[in-house]
């Protein structure tokens, strides 16, 4: 039982990330990044497709854990950086990585991830109440049915 709620907590707190495989070569425009920065800046992602690099959002290299980042620079090849909060320096040359993997929390997908179960829980105990109200008012205490 445990197991199925730790599986069923792990898919809501997934589904609560936008993420992307992202080029390691379109890691250049994160060159200066500094934490917090108002404005994302936009990574290409494995599709081409532009994916956004906000302050918060997590990078994973092959070689390290999904983290986020205090400063970033990027100078050729070379990826260097360090981790927020802990100030973990971080050296990485991109030529050594097929695709880097972003994530960012997503407000949106939490909602959605926990207002849709919990509307489902809802209308079903607001049903189950109005039946057993219905039928409650069909017998008589004693379970017989009342007589018109």
């Amino acid at each position: 039982m445990t197991r199925r709620i730790c599986c069923c907590l792990g898919l809501l707190v997934a589904g609560c990330y936008n993420s992307w495989d992202v080029q390691p070569q379109s890691l250049s425009v994160l060159n200066g990044y500094r934490y917090p920065e108002p404005q994302p800046r936009y990574v290409t992602d494995t599709d081409g497709q532009p994916a956004p690099f906000e302050t918060g959002s997590q990078l994973e290299f092959p070689t390290t854990s999904m983290d986020k980042y205090a400063t970033i620079g990027v100078l050729g090849t070379m990826f260097t950086g360090t981790t927020y909060p802990d100030a973990r320096p971080v050296s990485i040359d991109l030529r050594q990585v097929p695709v880097v993997h972003m994530r960012h929390f997503s407000l949106l997908k939490t909602c959605l991830a926990i207002g849709i179960p919990s509307g489902i829980v809802i209308v079903a105990l607001a049903v189950i109440g109005a039946v057993a109200t219905a039928q409650a008012g069909t017998t008589g205490g004693d379970g017989s049915a009342l007589r018109r």
